[in-house]
């Protein structure tokens, strides 16, 4: 339902360097086009294959007619680079061309760390790069720093310090899965089978359940696993649908051929009636809510590409 039409427009006066509470502050100079007065970090310390918000605090000291764009890295003491990024400083719908003298904003950019990346410390560096309108030509553009009253000597220049943590991971197939059972999942990941704690559950009970994933290729999307109690007329009564291993280890984290134990507890609603019930489990995008496909041992789909388990029944 459309209740109506609302109007934004810049404030007429910007606001003051308290205003913004910025938690880390800089003073950047840009060419004299711009400066960056500060930063936050969403945290300091990332697990490897997650993802670290950056915000970075911009004012306009004239209108520009070029338009900047951000690079963001992540690098360890040895020089390896485990994440890296090109952002528009605001929007693409709003390029720096566009923005008035004196005006500031609060620019957030989201970099991915490497799964792949080991424990230890990172330095988050920064450049800026401008592409003069019409020209077709990118340079970068070198900050002047006023706390060390002289401009730097790289492109990439220090910004913060991220504390990277690794998982542990398991390479081998667990030989004591309960319930061994194949599939794939569109050549990303492959079920190996799972345990179950009971196949008699009274309603209001809680079913244990442990799935045992492998991971068949890195991912840059973090897929959600869904878990649902079905009735014979595919009517839900009890459901679990996260991230894996309780939203602790997304699929982004994964490394080719590590194997993933993620336990679940279904909760059966208290007003199921008695019955025989079927689990189904599958993963899906939860930004399109599409499911992988999913295929048997055989290489044949499966129906609503999902993959049915034991069945239990509700007494």
């Amino acid at each position: 339902m459309l209740l109506g039409t609302v109007s934004v427009a810049s404030p007429t006066v910007p606001p003051t360097i308290e205003d913004l509470a910025i938690p880390h502050h800089l003073r950047h100079d840009f060419d004299g086009q711009l400066e960056l007065l500060g930063y936050d970090l969403s945290t300091a310390e990332v697990r490897a294959g997650e993802t670290v918000r950056v915000i970075l605090f911009w004012r306009a000291l004239h209108s520009m007619e070029s338009d900047y764009r951000l690079h963001l890295q992540a690098q360890d003491n040895e020089g390896n680079v485990w994440a890296e990024g090109e952002f528009p400083l605001a929007k693409e719908e709003y390029p720096t061309n566009h923005w008035n003298e004196g005006e500031v904003i609060k620019g957030q950019y989201d970099l991915a760390i490497d799964a792949a990346t080991p424990t230890g410390e990172q330095t988050l560096n920064f450049k800026l790069q401008t592409l003069r309108l019409g020209s077709g030509q990118a340079s970068n553009l070198q900050p002047f720093d006023y706390a060390q009253d002289r401009p730097p000597t790289s492109n990439f220049q220090p910004l913060a310090t991220l504390s990277v943590v690794a998982p542990e991971r398991l390479f081998t197939v667990p030989t004591e899965i309960q319930h061994p059972l194949r599939a794939n999942l569109a050549d990303k990941v492959a079920f190996l089978g799972y345990d179950l704690d009971k196949t008699t559950v009274k309603p209001d009970g809680t079913l244990h359940l442990t799935l045992y994933w492998q991971a068949l290729a890195k991912m840059e999307t973090s897929y959600a696993v869904f878990v649902h109690l079905l009735d014979a007329q595919n009517r839900t009564w009890g459901q679990q649908d996260n991230a894996p291993v309780k939203g602790t280890h997304p699929t982004t984290s994964w490394l080719p051929g590590e194997v993933v134990s993620d336990e679940y507890e279904i909760v059966v609603d208290a007003t199921a009636p008695a019955g025989e019930y079927q689990i189904e489990v599958g993963m899906y995008d939860s930004g399109t809510m599409l499911r992988l496909p999913a295929f048997d041992e055989q290489g044949n789909p499966l129906p609503s590409d999902r993959i049915l388990l034991s069945k239990v029944r509700v007494d």
